[in-house]
């Protein structure tokens, strides 16, 4: 079976004879097209283990993860996004010697390799230019529709206080002199410090962050932010550009942000609320807004959905919407101080527990005594993938985890093992803290790990296979299918394709690219692949059929 392929081959190697084209290009400057004939080729092809859902993708950089060092000391993802071609963009932090903050934002290919065409050799870096201590945080990103990356965080001003930062990069990883300044953009709101946790674009391609705002009483408020398209504050949202929560307590925050179809913004996170006279627990906080920035008091009590499980501690870190307008939110449920648990709660469109999801609503998941979700992502099938860590609390072991649930809350048993998947690297604290899908079955996984010489945590990429494609699209019509240009030196282009699962091999029958794809039209990177001639095999139910291809 080719890896992650869903077309079952023998376990021994099969001769396959196939009816080609062979479309031969001279490499000279002065290329052009020699012949044009259909042959008959013989392609010995490798078997493969087969690989199921929630399995590490052995295709990503051999081993189905990818991690970076930047300064010897300890390097943290909080955030990834997908661009159109495939290509994963990540985000975090980093601590250099002498414990100042930095900002590297990361670009690597499908293939889980460095992407050698963005910044400098993958990575574009910000650090503040200031003397003495700085710090500069990446929380969250996201790929515009003009291929632009937006970066949101905050950094230390001179003050000691945080300024929301913002920072837009063109394709290639150069800062964009067409955003804020130079590329950054530096909001400051207020002289009590702002943070932004998670950031989405409107319909009208401005820019929302979902964070916190601090205010005059030293309290941390849940804020929604908008920011004009250039990087300015917009102030005709909210109150001067802000709206924010009113709170009794001092730690407060919205961790992620999502757009209704009508334009309505829904943002998660926590609010203190008071369980005893003098006493504050967190509680777990959905809010929508409208459009304008005021609370939609049509939502839950006056806007808002405030959750306490057990007079302690509840939080929200990751909100999506299935395809019925339901929101589920994840995070995690403190029980009696023994343990924190995976928590996931659905809501309907007015805010109320959606009953038949797990217990009146509630979901909750005990493997070890730490079990956090940072973030979650719906499936197109409903099903409900998240990723976190599951171990012991700090200082002891903790694993990436990404476990899928059912529609109704049931662990998927589809999935890893009985819908749990949990990965160790190298020891010690591994924590995912963000989740993205692509339209080939992958699932990418975002964080931090402890590397391979022990001492130091890294950025960590993980890439496991998913199994959505498999049952949900329809096969091709192979005498449909249309790979172009060809020969082909960028994005080889193949069309009428849905449902099908395409192979790239060179001669020698080593498989260099396999995917499952749920869409009519796909291109794959060969930029980065040898000169050479290679057979790129469609196959769906009806059969197979395979296109020779020339790389120049």
């Amino acid at each position: 079976m080719c890896p992650f392929c869903k077309v079952r081959k023998t376990n021994t190697k099969v001769k396959k004879i196939r009816i080609i084209i062979l479309i031969i290009k001279n490499r000279t400057m002065k290329t052009r097209l020699l012949l044009i004939s259909i042959v008959a080729l013989i392609f010995v092809l490798p078997s493969a283990k087969a690989q199921h859902a929630g399995d590490l993708y052995t295709g990503f950089n051999e081993t189905g993860y990818y991690m970076q060092d930047f300064y010897a000391n300890t390097d943290v993802i909080n955030d990834i996004a997908l661009q159109d071609d495939n290509k994963v963009v990540a985000v975090g932090v980093s601590f250099t010697a002498a414990w100042n903050v930095e900002v590297n934002i990361i670009r690597v290919t499908p293939q889980g390799d460095p992407d050698v065409d963005f910044g400098s050799n993958g990575v574009v870096n910000y650090a503040p230019s200031v003397s003495g201590y700085y710090e500069a945080h990446a929380m969250a990103v996201c790929v515009k529709d003009d291929g632009k990356i937006l970066v949101a965080g905050g950094v230390l001003n001179e003050s000691f206080q945080f300024d929301f930062l913002l920072i837009q990069l063109n394709p290639d990883g150069s800062f964009d002199a067409d955003f804020g300044t130079n590329g950054i953009s530096i909001v400051s709101v207020n002289q009590f410090g702002t943070l932004a946790e998670d950031i989405v674009i409107d319909g009208d391609g401005k820019i929302l962050l979902a964070g916190m705002v601090g205010n005059a009483d030293f309290m941390n408020t849940p804020a929604v932010v908008r920011i004009n398209a250039g990087g300015s504050l917009d102030e005709t949202f909210g109150n001067m550009g802000v709206a924010q929560l009113p709170v009794v307590g001092s730690d407060n925050e919205f961790s992620s942000i999502c757009l209704q179809p009508d334009g309505k913004i829904l943002s998660s996170g926590h609010i203190s609320v008071e369980v005893e006279p003098g006493v504050y627990r967190f509680a777990a906080l959905v809010a929508r807004f409208n459009p304008d920035g005021t609370l939609d008091d049509t939502f839950g009590t006056d806007g808002t959905v405030v959750h306490n499980q057990n007079d302690l501690d509840d939080e929200f870190f990751g909100m999506d919407l299935n395809a019925d307008g339901d929101i589920i939110c994840g995070g995690f449920t403190n029980v009696m101080w023994e343990s924190f648990d995976m928590f996931l709660m659905k809501f309907d469109v007015n805010g109320n527990s959606v009953a038949d999801f797990g217990e009146n609503g509630i979901v909750t998941l005990y493997k070890e005594p730490y079990n956090v979700i940072n973030d979650l992502v719906v499936q197109s099938d409903g099903k409900i993938l998240v990723a976190g860590s599951i171990g012991d609390f700090a200082p002891g072991n903790n694993d990436f985890a990404l476990v899928r649930f059912l529609e109704n809350g049931a662990l998927d048993g589809s999935f890893g093992a009985g819908g749990v998947v949990t990965n160790d690297f190298f020891g010690e604290q591994d924590e995912a803290n963000a989740l993205i899908l692509d339209g080939n079955d992958r699932i990418y996984l975002g964080g931090k790990s402890l590397n391979s010489t022990g001492t130091v945590r890294d950025f960590t990429i993980a890439c496991y296979v998913n199994d959505i494609s498999t049952s949900v699209a329809p096969s091709p019509d192979l005498q449909k299918v249309f790979t172009y240009p060809n020969p082909v030196s960028d994005y080889l282009n193949i069309d009428n394709c849905l449902g099908s699962q395409i192979c790239v091999y060179s001669t020698d029958g080593r498989l260099h690219y396999s995917a499952v794809i749920n869409r009519d039209h796909f291109q794959i990177d060969v930029s980065d692949l040898p000169e050479g001639v290679y057979a790129v095999v469609v196959t769906g139910d009806a059969g197979t059929t395979s296109t020779k291809v020339v790389v120049d």
